[in-house]
């Protein structure tokens, strides 16, 4: 994802929600050793759940090490949610291979790693996992939050075999979640994380909804909004000529309207229309033996 700015402004404040609703449910059963150690965020994005829920619950003298793959992200994160002294962003691939040649790698090891809404954008999950078993120090602990499946990516695998959009997505599995097709997504990451060694203390998978409404000051439609919002979360757009990327994004709304991964409902006494966005969300906790 390559558009903080719009990522920030239209698709950070949803995920953000689910993501600190699933963090709050699971912060109390945390454990923090008596010496701090720094604490691991992989693929922190703009940087909003780092410093507006993370470093203010975290134990005095904790520094978090924050790291994405993309620059334009880590850009964003240091200009707008910079914290000298606590926060630390560093580039970082989840699945490196090199990982000891890593800044993350030095500045470890850690005490708590976060890997939010990542997963699913990393094609090797089994290295990625691995990667941050390495990083933890004994005892240390993992979150995670994935989207196993959601009708975007659906969308995406339909329009990757059209001839108007093949072109432009030849690399379509890399950006599909690995799970999209599982028909047991917390039973397979289980798997994956028992096979690094950690012990799963905690592994749910289950539907979630959001909904978007008309945003009337602005006289913005909901339809718009999510446009935008998928606009902000959509890797191939850049690659497209600027007269294809309007059907382009429609065509995307589309599919998820027939895949019944967006509904659109309308309230019978206010007017006031509403879409409601589904997808299959999965966390999970897991500690270093």
């Amino acid at each position: 994802m390559d558009k903080p700015e719009l990522y920030s402004r239209c698709a950070a404040p949803t995920f953000a929600a689910v993501n600190i609703r699933q963090l709050e449910e699971l912060w109390p059963t945390l454990t923090w050793p008596d010496q701090p150690l720094p604490v691991l965020e992989v693929g922190c994005g703009p940087g909003d759940i780092t410093a507006k829920f993370l470093a203010p619950r975290l134990p005095g003298g904790t520094k978090i090490v924050s790291c994405d793959i993309s620059p334009e992200m880590l850009r964003y994160a240091e200009e707008h949610n910079g914290r000298p002294g606590v926060i630390s962003y560093e580039s970082f691939d989840a699945a490196e291979k090199d990982l000891e040649g890593t800044a993350v790698w030095k500045h470890g090891p850690y005490s708590k790693a976060f890997a939010l809404l990542l997963l699913h954008w990393v094609p090797d999950n089994r290295c990625a996992i691995q990667n941050i078993y390495r990083l933890l120090a004994e005892g240390g602990e993992a979150v995670f939050t994935v989207v196993p499946y959601v009708s975007v990516f659906a969308a995406y695998e339909e329009m990757a075999e059209e001839p108007r959009w093949k072109i432009y997505m030849e690399d379509v599995r890399k950006f599909v979640s690995p799970y999209q097709h599982s028909p047991d997504p917390a039973a397979e990451l289980r798997q994956l994380l028992e096979a690094a060694g950690f012990q799963v203390l905690h592994c749910w998978a289950g539907e979630v909804e959001v909904v978007f409404r008309s945003e009337q000051e602005l006289k913005v439609s909901s339809f718009l909004f999510v446009a935008e919002f998928l606009v902000s979360v959509n890797p191939f757009l850049n690659r497209l000529p600027l007269g294809e990327r309007d059907d382009f994004i429609d065509d995307i709304l589309q599919r998820m309207y027939k895949l019944n991964g967006i509904i659109k409902e309308v309230d019978s006494s206010s007017g006031e229309s509403k879409i409601i966005y589904f997808y299959t969300s999965m966390k999970a906790l897991a500690k270093k033996l």
